[in-house]
């Protein structure tokens, strides 16, 4: 269905509004962003901002929301053109690359479990979960993956990875660059998914 002008208008408001939450974010904590500092970075006003978000604890779930939304898309625009590694691969690539590169991904409330008790998160979490379920197992089955590995402790493993915000220090301090903990970490997860049969050459396709 063709989105429609308001919608449209209402989806460009919601992304500047998360776009700038993430910023302030990052520029002085989450803890000292303000809703009036926020509006203020948004160009909008408080009231529209409270019309769109009603707390910070909402933002942060939208923004992690959107995150793992565009993540789907991401899937989805390599399904039917790669096998199933290399779509995880790809996938791991890009989220490690918005997590360490870019920063794109996220809020950084420090109120994990009021975030993931969300029902909008859950939705989207869940639907995130079958589709790396899905390409775990078809991996499997191709021969590409190894099938002695447990599916959900596998993914459960990257979305720990994805989670964790301790590596970001060892970047802040120049102990190591973005770049090789991105390439560090992807290819630690994707030889760990390798069936021992498997070529142990780099994939063909990365993240974009």
């Amino acid at each position: 269905m063709k989105e429609s002008l308001r919608e449209k208008q209402r989806r460009q408001r919601t992304d500047a509004i998360l776009n700038a939450a993430r910023e302030l974010a990052q520029e002085i904590g989450y803890e000292a962003v303000t809703m009036d500092a926020l509006a203020a970075r948004a160009d909008v006003s408080k009231p529209t901002l409270y019309a769109y978000f009603p707390n910070k604890e909402a933002i942060a779930v939208a923004s992690v929301v959107r995150s793992i939304q565009r993540g789907l898309v991401k899937l989805e625009t390599l399904n039917g053109t790669h096998t199933p590694l290399q779509i995880l691969e790809a996938y791991f690539q890009w989220v490690l690359v918005g997590k360490y590169q870019e920063c794109s991904l996220g809020f950084g409330s420090p109120n994990k479990e009021a975030v993931r008790s969300n029902p909008e998160y859950q939705v989207a979490f869940e639907e995130m979960m079958a589709r790396l379920t899905g390409l775990m197992e078809a991996g499997k089955v191709s021969g590409e993956i190894d099938p002695t590995l447990d599916t959900r402790a596998a993914i459960q493993t990257f979305v720990s990875i994805a989670r964790d915000t301790e590596y970001h220090e060892l970047i802040a301090k120049k102990i190591i660059t973005a770049d090789v903990m991105i390439s560090t970490r992807s290819a630690m997860l994707i030889r760990g998914l390798r069936t021992p049969a498997s070529p142990s050459g780099p994939s063909s396709v990365r993240a974009k």
